[in-house]
C-alpha cells in the first residue's frame, strides 16, 4: 500500500471517504512489469498529503503518440476516477495475453491518472 502522510485521515478513514484511493493502491500493487509509476508531486490541504501518481505503458520515445486517461479533476465528479480505474485494471489484465496490444505499445504510450485532485475528492 502507498504511504499517506497525514494526521486527520488514517488509512481506515481514507478507505471510507476515498474508496477510489484504496482501489488505486490495490491496482498499483498488482501492476505488470511493463507499467511505469510516475510520482508527479503531492496534493496537500492542511495536514493531509496524498501523492499525485500516474501509470504509463508503452513506448518511452518522447515523439510517440500518447493517449492520456484522466479522472478525479473535480471533487464532486467521482465517476471519472472510477471509470479510469476500471479501464486501468482491465488494461493491465489484457496486457498479459493480448499480443496485438503488446505489439502496439512498442509505438504508442498510454497514461492513466485516475486521481488528479485526490484532496478535492476527499
Amino acid at each position: 500500500m502507498l504511504s499517506v502522510n497525514n494526521k486527520h485521515y488514517p488509512q481506515e478513514v481514507l478507505e471510507k471517504k476515498l474508496p477510489e484511493w484504496t482501489l488505486f493502491q490495490k491496482i498499483i500493487a498488482q501492476l505488470p512489469p511493463e507499467a511505469v509509476i510516475h510520482d508527479l508531486g503531492t496534493s496537500k490541504d492542511h495536514d493531509v498529503e496524498l501523492p499525485l501518481l500516474a501509470v504509463s505503458y508503452g513506448s518511452k520515445d518522447p515523439k510517440a503518440p500518447v493517449l492520456g486517461l484522466f479522472g478525479g479533476v473535480h471533487g464532486l465528479e467521482r465517476i471519472g476516477s472510477q471509470v479510469v480505474l476500471s479501464l486501468m485494471s482491465s488494461f493491465s489484465e489484457l496486457l498479459i495475453w493480448d499480443e496485438n496490444l503488446q505489439k502496439s505499445l512498442k509505438d504508442i504510450r498510454i497514461v492513466f491518472m485516475p486521481l488528479i485532485n485526490p484532496i478535492g475528492l476527499l
